[in-house]
């Protein structure tokens, strides 16, 4: 029988991944297998020893060292031990939306995705740990963040981890036809003053998967289509920086940021200067 290794607290969840993350007490594995992909990702101080069967029944043994990362394929069987007391970052990434994202790149092709056990991968680490520490923010949480990061990652395993990796493509590019990419355009514009708006959304809208039309949409317009998005709240809040009516956290809210932090860090990556700053240049 299968289980799961004990956990001492509860895994958050968003679109169809679960990330836990915690101090935990020595541990001996047991012997479990899920039909998720798993990056186990041990930090300081201590080291988690994977153990694993292959195809062949044989069995094999390695230790994950702090700050590298191993990946599980799913329905493997493995144990993962920890000998001392360590700090553990755990993504469960579900497998029907690992092989839906693969298909949108290579439709006929049958993707396979492989184990790793200890790779030292810095910028699949800071995705894993982005994702860990924005789903364990109290306050609201950024939605449009999340949706880009969880794409970004699993583009990212797809590419580095996985057998389409090594397929090479042909010639022939697809595009977003002109009135899809008008449509979306037109939806984005609508709709960028809600907060809970996700590129999902857009994709939907026009018929396609959030993978497909993330990548054809930066392919037509120069820039992805979260940063579409973010222009485009930009844009309405200096509309209402020119006017004295809303205070800048009112405005962060008004035009879809959830929170003026935020807000402040998107107007200064895209205009150079603080909301504060623009209006008081205006008046």
């Amino acid at each position: 029988m299968f289980t799961s290794p004990p956990l001492s607290s509860p895994i958050t969840e968003f679109n169809g991944f679960s990330v836990y993350h915690h101090q935990e007490p020595p541990f001996q594995g047991k012997l479990y297998a899920h039909a998720f992909l798993e990056i186990i990702l041990p930090l300081k101080p201590g080291h988690a020893t994977v153990t694993w069967n292959d195809e062949a029944d044989h069995w094999h043994e390695q230790s994950i060292q702090p700050e590298h990362l191993g990946i599980i394929p799913p329905y493997q069987s493995h144990t993962l031990t920890w000998h001392q007391r360590a700090e553990l970052v755990l993504i469960y990434i579900e497998y029907p939306l690992l092989i839906h994202a693969a298909q949108e790149f290579l439709p006929q092709y049958k993707v396979e995705l492989f184990g790793h056990y200890d790779i030292a991968d810095r910028l699949l680490m800071q995705m894993c740990l982005r994702l860990c520490s924005a789903l364990k923010q109290e306050v609201q949480v950024d939605l449009l963040y999340l949706d880009r990061l969880t794409t970004f990652l699993t583009i990212h395993l797809l590419q580095y981890y996985s057998s389409l990796g090594v397929v090479t493509y042909g010639d022939a590019s697809p595009q977003l036809v002109p009135y899809k990419l008008k449509q979306a355009i037109s939806y984005i514009q609508t709709h960028c003053c809600n907060s809970n708006i996700r590129i999902t959304d857009v994709a939907v809208e026009i018929g396609l998967s959030q993978y497909h039309f993330s990548r054809l949409f930066k392919q037509a317009m120069g820039i992805p289509p979260h940063k579409y998005l973010n222009q485009q709240r930009i844009e309405r809040a200096k509309t209402l920086l020119r006017q004295k009516d809303s205070s800048i956290s009112e405005i962060a809210t008004q035009v879809g940021f959830v929170d003026q932090s935020h807000f402040t860090k998107s107007f200064r990556q895209l205009t150079g200067r603080t909301p504060q700053a623009y209006r008081r240049d205006i008046w």
